[in-house]
């Protein structure tokens, strides 16, 4: 009986801080400036035209993945919208660079990113979240 007890207790409590886990994700909305941090990746994914159905004619796109320290979620702020969705638990997102950032130069380092979240919306787009970069930093290890 004291080990069943002991077992409920666990999964009682492994609920409860699943939840609060979930919960205390970084909520963020479209209209709004947004700074996240992360290990920024350029990725190769498949383009026009069949978009990966076939890989010997379709061209190759690159893009800069980032992986967000934390998972976090960005809220719709007008859901009448098609493409304002709310998305949580988003761990990757694609940062659309501005002048002057070169993804190569700061490939697989932790950078931080200011600018604005957008939902995909075409084909070319690789995560749910995009975000038009205005700003960015590298992060410097701690020695």
């Amino acid at each position: 009986m004291r080990t069943l007890k002991i077992i409920f207790t666990f999964f009682v409590l492994t609920f409860f801080v699943s939840n609060l886990i979930e919960a205390a994700n970084q909520k963020y909305k479209y209209d709004q400036k947004a700074t996240v941090s992360g290990k920024l990746v350029v990725t190769n994914f498949y383009g026009p035209p069949g978009y990966g159905e076939d890989p010997e004619n379709d061209s190759v796109e690159k893009q800069c993945i980032l992986y967000l320290d934390g998972p976090i979620d960005v809220v719709a702020t007008n859901p009448k919208e098609e493409i304002d969705i709310t998305e949580k638990n988003v761990k990757k997102i694609t940062l659309v660079p501005s002048k002057g950032m070169n993804c190569n130069i700061i490939n697989k380092k932790r950078i931080r990113a200011t600018g604005t979240f957008f939902h995909a919306s075409t084909g070319h787009h690789h995560t749910d979240i995009l975000m038009d970069v205005d700003s960015f930093s590298i992060i410097k290890k701690k020695k």
